[in-house]
């Protein structure tokens, strides 16, 4: 609750900011591509393997002028962030599993964003974001082979209490910033955002049919996404 009301506190100041600047506010909705660096082995296995995933996002644009081409330019919204995981084929062994992780946010970026010609219709923008968990959920199958028998179970876990609540992060974009009229602006962003901090504790157990203690090995594990996104800005 206190979050929630910081967080709330601090985007009503930034945008009487913009309102007090003649900044431009605005929108923005896309498509996440999201995928992880670092090491993630399910269910004990070292060879999982890791596959991306389609996630959105939408939220927010505050856009404050600092000089001709630079200005200060915060997209606060709803994040959402995952991946898919399953075994090695290649591998000769009598087990079979497969599962998504799926993370969902508020994310908080802070960057400064360049104009590289004098209109500003073409951009670079860089800084960091921080971001509070809402929800994270695991679902998961397996499956053993023996000779004389075959046994399978799946999982569908709410394991929000098992990650770290808050993540730290680095987010660099291009884009532009097509006007309209003198007014209204579409931008169009592509961005690269890597997690600096884990947003996974380090090992968390999975239980299958006969309560055996597996789990899944988070160590260093970052979310890697790359953004496509559009959205409608206004001088105020």
């Amino acid at each position: 609750m206190k979050k929630g009301l910081f967080l709330l506190t601090g985007i009503l100041f930034l945008f009487t900011m913009v309102m007090a600047q003649s900044g431009r506010i605005g929108f923005y909705g896309g498509t996440n591509f999201s995928g992880i660096n670092g090491n993630y082995s399910a269910y004990g296995y070292q060879t999982t393997v890791i596959k991306d995933m389609n996630r959105m996002q939408m939220g927010l644009i505050l856009s404050i002028p600092l000089s001709e081409r630079l200005s200060l330019y915060l997209d606060p919204g709803y994040f959402e962030k995952g991946f898919n995981f399953n075994e090695d084929k290649d591998l000769d062994v009598n087990v079979a599993y497969s599962g998504s992780q799926r993370f969902n946010y508020i994310h908080l970026p802070f960057t400064i964003k360049l104009g590289l010609t004098k209109n500003q219709l073409f951009y670079l923008r860089s800084g960091f974001y921080y971001a509070f968990l809402l929800s994270s959920q695991v679902k998961s199958d397996i499956t053993y082979s023996y000779p004389d028998e075959i046994i399978s179970e799946s999982s569908d876990e709410k394991n929000t209490d098992k990650m770290n609540k808050t993540v730290l992060g680095l987010v660099t974009a291009v884009g532009m910033d097509v006007p309209l009229s003198e007014k209204i602006s579409i931008i169009l962003d592509l961005s690269y955002n890597l997690d600096l901090t884990n947003p996974m504790k380090d090992n968390y157990p999975q239980y299958w049919w006969n309560k055996s203690d597996y789990y899944f090995n988070n160590v260093n594990v970052r979310n890697s996404v790359f953004t496509i996104s559009a959205g409608l800005t206004f001088k105020i």
